[in-house]
């Protein structure tokens, strides 16, 4: 607005017209001025923008009077961020906000300014994806599958995309799911954001491997008749194109020892297999392919042998198979140094020991089973066999003790004795020892391993660790296959070499220590010097067999050596 000064209005009245026109006149004036003052105003093609793109600006002021000037300011991250002229400007802008707008126009009658706070909006693309999670291998035909990708700065909406075929992607956000249908293809996942600025930079390839179940089996190839007992028979199938395993149905009674989830195995029957079917299928982490057809398996019957499988050395056993033999070599030995076998089963013995017969019936199968040729033995059962050194009275013996003062031996036995056989023409001729012998505290003993081909006639002697030894008086005969003979009597005994016990049972000489054959002052240091030492256990020295030398075992050893005890042998 003007202003008018006091000297024009002085003017005015000297032309000394009316006061009430003049006034008029001055409103008029003022009025006429008022009106005359420019309205700032101005539009954009667009108030919001892209960062890097262009909006225009055009200019809509009003009540211009003269030659108006415009000055533009078009704020924060503007180019050009300041002009002048009425435009219209193109304006680019770079940095994503809100931006404030301001037009000033001057005219004639002043200046004018119009200001637009927050008046454009400035975005910018979304960031660069991140990296992608979700599963790398699915099979064909899986659904629902998911994968997602970190929320992306700036994006409204979100881009993905898979480059093989087959698969329907479920979704527009950060999080999908995938549909692969049965034929899908192996192919590469990507997502990039998007807003109304466009594209964001697109992520890294996320790989998706799409399996397949195995292809159809095909044709099993191996025995087709076996037997039951048959180990070691193989079977394959060509390798299944998509497989990582095989699985194998096999008839019942067969198992895999090698090769399982393999297209190659080996396979056992055992004596109750039956026939049946193999088939394999291929698998793999998608399930399993189709099955093979049928490969029957016939399995025969194990024959069987009957008959006498203990045989004694110089005999025969005949033994018979089930079925019809075998053309060639029905029967063999495995041994045949202990026993031969003929084609019909005869079996001849050669010496001690065990062979192996094998008999193969026209199938194939075969059956085996062990011949044991033995050297038969007779038995020598004796009674009355009492030792001094052990002797209890009442016709029983305690048991020998060792240092823990428990009983030595754990089979209940007193002692334990060597049994010798000797020759009836030269007594210095052992032709049988039998050693560890258990005497029972009742004093019997058994030897059960004296060959049958000992049927003469024979001195019979015992031993023992500390006692006099001693032998039969006569030559025993061992025609028979059970030989009794006791020890209770001088009569029976050689030079009647036996001692009695106060309550008037008869006893083997003890103290016999160092078992020179007689009781004297040899067998006195080794008893006095473990007795010294306090020597215990299960000793030679220890006559009275409580585990512990001691003086317990001087009388014994004292009272022979004083009556000359020693041994009486032919």
């Amino acid at each position: 607005m003007r202003y008018f000064s006091l000297t024009k209005i002085n003017r005015i009245n000297e032309l000394r017209l009316p006061k009430v026109f003049l006034l008029v006149a001055l409103f008029l004036l003022i009025s006429v001025r008022s009106l005359g003052q420019p309205t700032a105003d101005f539009s954009v093609s667009s108030t919001t923008v892209c960062s890097g793109l262009s909006v225009v600006f055009t200019d809509n002021s009003s009540n211009i009077t003269g030659a108006p000037s415009y000055s533009w300011n078009f704020g924060v991250g503007s180019s050009p961020s300041t002009v002048t002229g009425v435009g219209p400007h193109t304006v680019t802008y770079s940095e994503s906000g809100t931006v404030t707008v301001s037009l000033t126009v001057t005219d004639d009658n002043g200046p004018n300014t119009k200001t637009k706070t927050n008046y454009i909006t400035v975005n910018t693309l979304p960031v660069a994806a991140g990296t992608i999670t979700g599963n790398a291998t699915v099979c064909q035909g899986e659904t629902g599958v998911a994968y997602s990708v970190p929320s992306i700065s700036g994006a409204t909406g979100y881009s993905w995309v898979y480059s093989g075929t087959g698969a329907t992607i479920n979704g527009t956000t950060n999080a999908v799911t995938i549909d692969f249908a049965s034929n899908a293809t192996t192919g590469n996942l990507t997502v990039y954001g998007t807003n109304s600025c466009g594209n964001g930079t697109i992520s890294l390839a996320h790989s998706i491997t799409v399996s397949s179940l195995p292809v159809a089996a095909g044709t099993i190839t191996g025995n087709a008749t076996v037997c039951q007992g048959q180990t070691g028979v193989t079977y394959s199938v060509a390798a299944i194109t998509g497989a990582t395993g095989y699985t194998w149905s096999l008839p019942t009674g067969a198992s895999i020892t090698a090769g399982t989830n393999t297209n190659n195995i080996t396979v056992s029957y055992s004596t109750s297999a039956v026939s049946g079917n193999i088939t394999v299928r291929g698998t793999n982490g998608c399930g399993n392919g189709t099955v093979s057809a049928n490969y029957v398996v016939t399995v025969n019957s194990l024959p069987t042998i009957t008959g006498t499988l203990s045989v004694c050395l110089g005999s025969t056993t005949q033994l018979s198979g089930s079925g019809t033999p075998a053309v060639t070599n029905p029967w063999v030995s495995a041994t045949p140094g202990v026993a031969t076998v003929s084609s019909s089963g005869l079996v001849i013995s050669v010496s001690a020991g065990t062979s192996v017969i094998t008999y193969t019936n026209n199938n194939g199968c075969s059956i085996t089973a062990t011949v044991t040729v033995t050297l038969c033995f007779k038995t020598l059962n004796l009674t009355s066999v009492m030792l001094q050194g052990l002797y209890n009275g009442g016709g029983t013996m305690r048991q020998a003790f060792d240092e823990f003062g428990t009983a030595h031996w754990h089979d209940g036995s007193a002692d334990h004795i060597t049994v010798e056989l000797h020759s009836a023409i030269d007594y210095t001729t052992i032709v049988f020892t039998a050693t560890d012998v258990p005497l029972s505290t009742n004093g019997t003993a058994s030897v059960t391993t004296i060959p049958a081909n000992l049927n003469g006639s024979y001195y019979i002697t015992i031993r023992h660790r500390n006692s006099i030894e001693t032998t039969t008086a006569v030559t025993i005969p061992f025609a028979g296959s059970i030989i009794n003979q006791s020890f209770g009597n001088p009569s029976f005994i050689y030079g009647s070499n036996l001692g009695v016990s106060f309550d008037g049972h008869y006893l083997i000489y003890g103290g016999d220590v160092n078992q020179d054959g007689a009781v004297d002052s040899g067998d006195y240091p080794p008893v006095v010097n473990d007795n010294f030492n306090y020597v215990s256990g299960y000793l030679a020295t220890d006559i009275d067999g409580n585990g512990s030398i001691d003086s317990g075992d001087y009388p014994i050893m004292v009272n022979n050596n004083f009556n000359y005890i020693g041994t009486a042998h032919p």
